[in-house]
């Protein structure tokens, strides 16, 4: 056995006592015996393991054993562990060609096949960026187009509850008005057109053919029009609707809200006009006091 040899199993001997050290939880000790035949001589007993490699060398340096033996045992005196080394080697030494020391064949072929590896893993790498840099500007995109359509669909809900609202005051406003007698085929254009709400243009009516002059003697009576039947307050009911209606075409929006606010509280409470119109008196005649 070499040199390279010793050096090899006192390491592994002074490994073996920093494990079993630290297992035990105890300080290892070591015992070195040199051989040469029958011949057994302690040269190192009870010594601490760490300094094993160091001590046994220095014996080494200036003896020739044919073997060393080294025994393990704890500080209390515990058996660990015994090995025996061969010094000399008596193998018949040949001299042998010194091995090449360059690359074989097997060793290029395994690093070529690494730096290909190497070299398709770099490119897919590059590729993997680029689709990654185009999903992502892809998905910004998508993300302004989202957040573009849910703006727009936010602006069309809010216009569709606003038209929504001003229908239904529009249809509340038109039955208020229909109960003091104005009809709401007469008031539903104004209004529609005061609140914004575009209407369906009306089919015209087909027009009757022109009356050509009779001769025969037969003289046809023309009905009534409905308004000859009429009362003189029914006259006057419906001038007032009339001009009720002339002044809501007339009027802001802001102010029509407030009419139709009151005419609201009147439709649900019919004193609430007295109340309104007593007020007014009041005003008028402290008004009239104050000058």
């Amino acid at each position: 056995m070499t040199a390279t040899n010793v050096d090899h199993f006192l390491t592994n001997m002074r490994k073996k006592a920093k494990n079993e050290g630290t297992k035990l939880g105890k300080r290892i000790l070591y015992t070195t015996t040199f051989i040469n035949g029958r011949s057994h001589r302690k040269v190192l007993e009870k010594m601490d393991a760490l300094s094993l490699i160091k001590q046994v060398n220095t014996f080494l340096e200036v003896e020739k054993p044919e073997k060393i033996k080294i025994d393990l045992f704890t500080d209390s005196g515990e058996y660990v562990d015994m090995n025996v080394c061969d010094v000399i080697d008596n193998t018949p030494q040949v001299n042998q060609p010194i091995p090449f020391k360059g690359f074989g064949e097997a060793e290029i072929n395994q690093i070529v096949d690494q730096r290909l590896t190497e070299r398709q893993r770099l490119i897919e790498h590059e590729e993997l960026k680029e689709e990654v840099k185009e999903l992502t500007s892809e998905n910004e995109e998508l993300q302004n187009r989202i957040e573009e359509l849910e703006n727009k669909n936010e602006e069309l809900e809010t216009e569709l509850e606003s038209k929504k609202e001003i229908k239904y005051y529009a249809g509340m406003l038109g039955d208020i008005l229909e109960s003091f007698g104005i009809k709401k085929e007469t008031i539903k254009k104004p209004i529609a057109e005061l609140m914004g709400i575009s209407e369906k243009k009306e089919t015209p009516v087909k027009q009757l053919p022109a009356k050509t002059t009779d001769n025969s003697g037969i003289v046809e009576e023309t009905p009534a029009a409905p308004e000859a039947t009429k009362t003189p307050e029914d006259e006057e009911r419906t001038i007032i609707i009339n001009l009720i209606a002339d002044y809501l075409k007339s009027t802001p929006n802001n102010v029509l809200a407030k009419i139709f606010y009151i005419f609201s509280d009147i439709e649900a409470n019919n004193a609430v006009a007295d109340e309104l119109i007593e007020y007014l008196k009041n005003r008028k005649d402290s008004s009239n006091d104050n000058v």
